[in-house]
């Protein structure tokens, strides 16, 4: 027995050094148990399956070799009970000791010995683990830790939540829901979701002092410094319009929006027309970007792109002076890589393009271009169509906007009549000049 407590000791001190011990562990309870006698006695298992362990349940000691699909794993296993219908086993191998206790549910999972004594003891704000709490994750020394501070406009509290994703280490709300504190480990990425309440949306969102338009999701990468987000919202506009448009190649079919009618024509002529195609008002009626009809376009209103290149055949919009689109402070048209194309009557409310900068992306009420200077768009024109934009600065102050149209890479322009509550046109060139007839005050 002397001989054994030697064991023992150095298999103690082994530990203290780190050392894997597993298996000296096992040979050592393996000779107790042999000293201790007949109610010692070792099961041999002989070859046996993981899923076999769930099966036994006689308190004991056991010899096994493990087939797990790589080959043997020799171990030793001890099945305890502990109280009235209590049971645990545990395996000890090579490379470690496994343990796990029967439930009302049955067997729980395999959990690593090593590791369970570490979540015992040590600091678990330092140290990550898997989905599964078997492994850990740690870089070592002091966590780097970067804060995202949300804000709501004080006029929108409670019309929205605030969620978070990624590499999150705690979120805070203020007590009134006004504001969230996000910590977040640095370096990682971090997605926040605005979640409105039933019958709002947002209206702007703001990061770092820098809008994004109308968004309500936003991620940031490889987190190195600090940052705040600010949040407005509005009231979700229905748009009570409907059925106001019709098409010429199917003038029984009514739409309630000029992208669902665009979607129609593009899905019955897929690369290109083939044959002129007039789109029409027939009664007075106001699009609302963002509404139940247009939501899928984000910060346009109706957008159409890859189509009609090189083609003989015309796409015309008529709003006949009764059709308004509410582009909601951002994006109106865009059409991209769109040849042959007439706008005429259409009137186009509040667009925006925040004092002229370009986030989050170029915006006008009407946009038209092509994104490679060498195959231009071919054959715009537009006629009696009325503009009138503004934006409000974050004093509250109203500005009209720059940008009613813009013309990027396009050959071929004709732009008639148009009127503006300013003058602020800006039709950016391409290898040929536009030729602009008429522009008049609103």
């Amino acid at each position: 027995m002397n001989d054994l407590l030697k064991r023992a000791k150095e298999i103690r001190d082994e530990v203290r050094i780190g050392r894997n011990t597993a298996s000296r562990v096992g040979g050592l309870l393996v000779d107790i148990v042999g000293q201790v006698g007949g109610a010692g006695t070792f099961v041999p298992l002989g070859s046996i399956l993981l899923n076999e362990f769930d099966d036994l349940t006689e308190p004991g000691y056991y010899t096994y070799s493990l087939q797990d699909g790589t080959g043997e794993i020799n171990g030793i296993l001890v099945i305890s009970s502990h109280g009235y219908s209590v049971t645990s086993q545990k395996r000890y191998e090579l490379d470690g000791v496994y343990q796990r206790t029967f439930t009302d549910e049955g067997w729980e999972g395999w959990g690593d010995e090593f590791i369970f004594k570490l979540r015992t003891y040590i600091d678990n704000d330092t140290v990550y683990w898997d989905g599964n709490n078997q492994v850990i994750k740690a870089k070592g020394g002091v966590l780097e830790t970067i804060s995202i501070r949300i804000s709501i406009n004080p006029a929108n509290v409670g019309q929205c939540t605030i969620s978070a994703i990624g590499d999150i280490i705690n979120v805070v709300e203020s007590e009134d829901k006004s504001n969230y504190y996000i910590t977040a480990a640095k370096t990682g990425t971090v997605t926040i979701k605005v979640i409105p309440k039933d019958g709002y949306q947002v209206q702007k969102l703001n990061v770092d002092q820098v809008s994004q338009g109308s968004v309500s999701e936003y991620t940031f990468e490889n987190l190195a410094s600090d940052h705040t987000m600010y949040v407005w919202m509005e009231e979700m506009l229905v748009q009570t319009d409907t059925d106001f448009l019709i098409r010429s190649d199917k003038p029984s079919v009514y739409y309630s929006g000029l992208g669902e009618c665009i979607a129609a024509i593009k899905e019955d002529y897929p690369d290109k027309l083939t044959k002129d195609i007039m789109i029409s008002c027939v009664k007075k009626a106001m699009e609302i970007r963002g509404s139940q009809w247009n939501s899928t376009y984000g910060i346009w209103t109706s957008t159409l792109t890859d189509w009609n290149k090189d083609s003989l055949y015309t796409l015309t919009i008529n709003g006949n002076d009764l059709y308004t689109i509410n582009c909601r402070w951002l994006g109106g048209l865009l059409f991209e890589n769109v040849d042959n194309l007439f706008i005429k009557g259409v009137s186009m409310l509040n667009y925006c393009n925040f004092s002229g900068a370009s986030s989050p992306e170029e915006l006008a009420a009407i946009m038209v271009r092509s994104n490679d200077a060498t195959d231009k768009v071919k054959n715009v024109a537009l006629h009696n169509c009325k503009f009138n934009g503004y934006y409000t600065d974050s004093s509250g102050k109203q500005w009209h906007t720059w940008y009613c149209l813009r013309l990027k890479n396009v050959s071929n322009a004709l732009i008639d009549s148009l009127k503006s509550a300013t003058k602020l046109f800006s039709v950016l060139l391409a290898s040929k000049r536009p030729l602009i007839t008429e522009l008049a005050d609103k």
